[in-house]
């Protein structure tokens, strides 16, 4: 495989970045969770390549919103500050 086919198959960590509008640091995290696949053609310490079928299929949107996992504020059922009692 030549490296036009290479890269019309396959895209990078910056270009996946640009895709979801994250960062590279994000797009590593999602590889190393195992929630997008990547692979390594030259090896450990090689560059990260996400294969193109693989944004196909999740499409526009990102493996895991960063907001989805975060859990509501529950109401405070527990002491509150003096300064919270204390309004007049």
């Amino acid at each position: 495989m030549d490296d036009d086919e290479q890269s019309s198959e396959f895209l990078s960590v910056a270009e996946t970045a640009q895709h979801f509008r994250v960062s590279e640091k994000t797009v590593r995290r999602w590889i190393d969770k195992g929630r997008l696949f990547a692979t390594q053609p030259g090896g450990p310490g090689g560059r990260l390549l996400i294969p193109r079928s693989e944004l196909d299929a999740i499409g526009s949107r990102p493996p895991v919103s960063g907001f989805a996992n975060i859990e509501q504020p529950r109401s405070s059922s527990g002491p509150q500050p003096r300064w919270m009692t204390n309004r007049r």
